[in-house]
């Protein structure tokens, strides 16, 4: 079981609007993979997948993830899904949805969604780790990382 369901994605990214759960839902395991596991190491994105699955959160998980997760998550969701919104790929290729009674957004406006979206969601991220520092006694598995970049394996320019 993913770490969020399409309702919840639709229900904190978009509330309000009617949008078909199927339209987000292949982007879950994607966005989970992609932005949520380089964040909180694989150990413990192994522990909050596997207590998902049958909502039996330990310590301070079921906090971490309703309260900080799920927010940034169904954001990338949404940063992931977009595109396969915006064409669909068929076997005559590749093609924008005929939308009766509404104009297409322009690629400038989506671009700009798009980019919203993830402003969010990585602020929402950083969110998550202040809040897994705060509290790293309780969170053993998260990577002990160094605040610093003096630390990092970037090659020094001179």
């Amino acid at each position: 079981m993913p770490l969020i369901t399409p309702q919840e994605v639709i229900n904190l990214a978009i509330p309000g609007k009617n949008l078909d759960t199927a339209l987000v839902a292949e982007s879950i395991p994607i966005a989970s993979l992609k932005y949520i596991k380089p964040v909180v190491g694989a150990s413990l994105y192994s522990l909050l997948t596997a207590e998902s699955v049958g909502n039996t959160f330990t310590g301070l998980n079921q906090s971490l993830c309703n309260d900080y997760l799920k927010d940034a998550l169904a954001r990338y969701v949404l940063y992931e899904a977009l595109p396969l919104m915006k064409a669909e790929i068929t076997s005559n290729g590749i093609q924008t949805p005929a939308i009766d009674f509404h104009v297409p957004v322009n690629d400038t406006d989506f671009g700009m969604l798009r980019n919203k979206l993830l402003s969010d969601a990585e602020l929402l991220a950083r969110e998550m780790t202040d809040y897994l520092k705060r509290n790293r006694a309780s969170f053993p598995d998260y990577p002990n990382c160094p605040d610093d970049s003096s630390h990092s394996s970037l090659p020094f320019l001179y």
